[in-house]
């Protein structure tokens, strides 16, 4: 029988989202050069920056549309901007799979890995 209301006595589901690591935390005394890492800082504020003010512009035509207001884009073009962030954050995700894998050749390379 299912409970309402979650108590004490009844165990809470297991989460379907469970917590993980892109990174393998035995890399993580590693000495590395900074500039690989600072680069891929920047490109990620970049991208998380200008994905951020696509989507807000976006929002902001959606609730013009719901008060038959004119909109900042057309049909066309907020969909050319949602694949514009969707391409941005796929090449972010490789460069940062790059720099991991850069990470894990110097760690390899140094003997590091324990």
């Amino acid at each position: 029988m299912s409970h309402p209301f979650p108590s004490e006595d009844v165990p809470a589901p297991e989460a379907i989202l469970q917590p993980f690591a892109w990174m393998d935390a035995s890399l993580d005394h590693v000495p590395i050069h900074a500039r690989p890492l600072n680069r891929l800082i920047g490109q990620v504020m970049d991208v998380a920056d200008g994905v951020r003010v696509i989507l807000e512009a976006e929002q902001r035509d959606e609730l013009a549309m719901s008060d038959d207001e004119s909109t900042l884009f057309s049909p066309l073009h907020r969909s050319a901007l949602r694949r514009l962030c969707l391409a941005s954050l796929q090449l972010l995700s490789q460069e940062a799979s790059r720099v991991s894998e850069w990470v894990q050749d110097r760690a390899n390379a140094s003997g590091s890995t324990s």
